[in-house]
This record gives C-alpha cells, sequence and structure tokens, in this order.
C-alpha cells in the first residue's frame, strides 16, 4: 500500500493560491499566437491534436467541414477539455473553469459558456450551480468565430495541482445534494465493475471484502448528479479503484477518508490534490496483466490486486478491526517498483 505523506500536498492550496490568477480577455483581431492564451492548449480543446510542440500546431481530432463556420455575435467565455466525453475530465478540468464566470467575477453576467462537452441532464445540472444559462451554451462541434473570448485561469491542474477556487466551485456545485432523497452510507464502496475499460479483474472479491466490513456497494454511474454527491458528502470512509468516479471525491469532507485501489500501470495525482489532509489518503497497487511497455509505462488493459493486501490495508487505512503488522508500500518502495532499469527485469534504484 501507497501511503502519500499528506504534509507533501496538504500547503498546496495555499502555495497556489499565492499565484495571481487571471482571465484574459481576446477580441477578434486581436494578433496572439495560441501560446499566449492557452496555457497548454491540447489540454484545453475537446476537438484538437497536438501535431507539434516544438511549432505550437494542432490538428483536428476527427474530419469536419472548414467550411461551415458558426460566427457568434459578442463575448464568450471559453471553458473546455480534451477529454469532453469523459465525466472525470469534464469534472476536474472544465468546471474549476468558472470560478471567473458570472457576476461579481472576472466576466459581465449572462456571457455565454462555449465549449466541446455536451451537455446532458448531468451537466446542466452542475453548471446551473454556477450560474450558467444552458440554454445559451455555445457548442463548439465545427470552427467557430466570436466578437470576443474570456480565457480563464486553470483552477485545477490535473497534474498541477488546485487552487482554493477551484474547490470554491465544487463547494457551489455540491449545492445539489440538497435535492437528493437517496440514503447516505458512512462507508460507501466505488465499483468499476460495470465500466468497461481498465477492468479490475477480481473486483468481485473485492467487493465482497468491502461488503463483509460493512460497505455499501455503489455504482455511480447508474445515479442522477444530486444522489451521486449526496452519497459522496454523507460518507466517512471511501474505496475503490482509481478513476473518474473517485474524483467525486472534491464533495466529501475534509475528514472523508479515503482508499484508492491502482494498478501500477495506470496512475496519476489527481486524488492527493483532491485529498490532501493528513492521513486521508491511502493506495493499494496492483499489477496489468499485461505489463506496460512504451516510455509512457501506462496501460488500461485488465489488471489484478492482492485480495490480502486490499483487507489489510482496509484494516489499517480506517481503523477497522485488529489485523496484523502492515506491509503497505511506501513512496519510495513505489518509486523502485515503478522506476525500471532500462532493459532490465531491476529497477534502477536496484541496478545502481
Amino acid at each position: 500500500m501507497l501511503r502519500p505523506e499528506a504534509a507533501r500536498f496538504e500547503s498546496l492550496r495555499s502555495l497556489r493560491a499565492s499565484s495571481q490568477k487571471y482571465c484574459a480577455r481576446y477580441r477578434r483581431n486581436d494578433a496572439r499566437s495560441s501560446a499566449d492564451f492557452f496555457y497548454g492548449r491540447h489540454k484545453l480543446h475537446g476537438g484538437l491534436v497536438r501535431a507539434s510542440a516544438e511549432e505550437d500546431s494542432y490538428s483536428l481530432k476527427y474530419k469536419i467541414d472548414l467550411k461551415d463556420v458558426n460566427k457568434v455575435a459578442g463575448a464568450v467565455f471559453f471553458a473546455d477539455t480534451d477529454r469532453p466525453k469523459t465525466y472525470g475530465h469534464v469534472l476536474i478540468d472544465v468546471l474549476p473553469k468558472l470560478w471567473a464566470y458570472g457576476e461579481g467575477r472576472k466576466t459581465p453576467p449572462g456571457t455565454p459558456l462555449a465549449t466541446t462537452v455536451v451537455i446532458g441532464r448531468t451537466y446542466a445540472k452542475m453548471l446551473q450551480q454556477l450560474d450558467v444559462d444552458v440554454d445559451s451554451i455555445v457548442t463548439i462541434d465545427r470552427p467557430t468565430i466570436v466578437d470576443e473570448a474570456y480565457f480563464p485561469g486553470i483552477a485545477f491542474g490535473r497534474r498541477d495541482g488546485a487552487y482554493p477556487e477551484a474547490f470554491e466551485v465544487f463547494d457551489r456545485i455540491s449545492r445539489l445534494k440538497r435535492e437528493s432523497s437517496v440514503s447516505r452510507h458512512k462507508r460507501i464502496y466505488i465499483s468499476r465493475r460495470l465500466v468497461p475499460g481498465r477492468t479490475l479483474v477480481n473486483e468481485a472479491a473485492i467487493e465482497e471484502i468491502f461488503s463483509d466490513l460493512g460497505f455499501q456497494i455503489i455504482h455511480p454511474q447508474c445515479l442522477p448528479i444530486e444522489d451521486k454527491i449526496a452519497i459522496f458528502a454523507g460518507a466517512e470512509f471511501i474505496a475503490g479503484p482509481a478513476g473518474s468516479a473517485l474524483h467525486n471525491a472534491v464533495f466529501s469532507g475534509p475528514k472523508t477518508k479515503i482508499l484508492i485501489i491502482a494498478s501500477s500501470g495506470w496512475l496519476h495525482v489527481i486524488d492527493m490534490f483532491i485529498n490532501q489532509q493528513p492521513g486521508q489518503l491511502g493506495y493499494v497497487i496492483g499489477d496489468p496483466l499485461v505489463p506496460a511497455t512504451g516510455s509512457r509505462r501506462r496501460t488500461s488493459g485488465e489488471w489484478s490486486v492482492d485480495v490480502d493486501e486490499v483487507r489489510e490495508a482496509a484494516h489499517q487505512h480506517f481503523r477497522i478491526g485488529m489485523h496484523p503488522a502492515s506491509r503497505f508500500r511506501t513512496l519510495a518502495d513505489m518509486a523502485k517498483r515503478l522506476w525500471r532499469a532500462p532493459g532490465s527485469g531491476k529497477s534502477a534504484a536496484e541496478s545502481s
């Protein structure tokens, strides 16, 4: 088990808050390169893929008619992601950008939101909590020309950290829990068993462990957003495989303890930025059935985790019952395990 030293992350909010926030405004005829107003633009637009970092050039993800142009009069507020079809990316990449949106903030009231995200019931409900008129949203599904555009500073960088403004946005969205009458549980296990991709092949056995410990098994993709938020807000202990669903911990309290079960072939730091309190976050690390290859060493393939390690982690992280001494993996142990020397079966640390 990997137990991040929370002290390394708990100061992120105050540290990041010291940087000046901005919301840049550009008019149609302003001469700017994309680098002037898009930090990592390839991460911020659902229709683009980066072609060259050196030349700051981009190509389209899908074929479109470049003659079919949408011209929008007036100003828009741009908030987007490179993964507009994935809930976790909309939650983390798009919604926190609305820290600058609306009356009393950086943009005039009523400015339309522009995005490639398709707005269904879930996103409509969330955006309404942020004072967005969902009927006026400009959907970027083709080349779009506007008279004026607002580009907000990034409040939550999924590899960089989070500003306090991001959590203020999540707090406003969390008001949706008042509309829910769903039963709430102190202990919840967030299952991925019905979700395609990155399959945890022995998840049924993992669910049984947590069910025996009094955890309610939750399939969040089957719930309306107000129930989903209410369930996370009411939980004291949350466990489950890494993924978008566990990012809903942004709606949980600072005393909520989180145990993430993750594949060594698919690790990210977002959950460390979400759960920053000392002792709040723990990990159990499993392995892909087919090892990751290539420079990124990531794989979305099937994976498994040691059932005994999960059981022990649950006892120790949540302090449920008595259990033998810990065999949890530390950050140093995890680094040794993941950092392999090229062409060697040993870790870089073992090879030195």
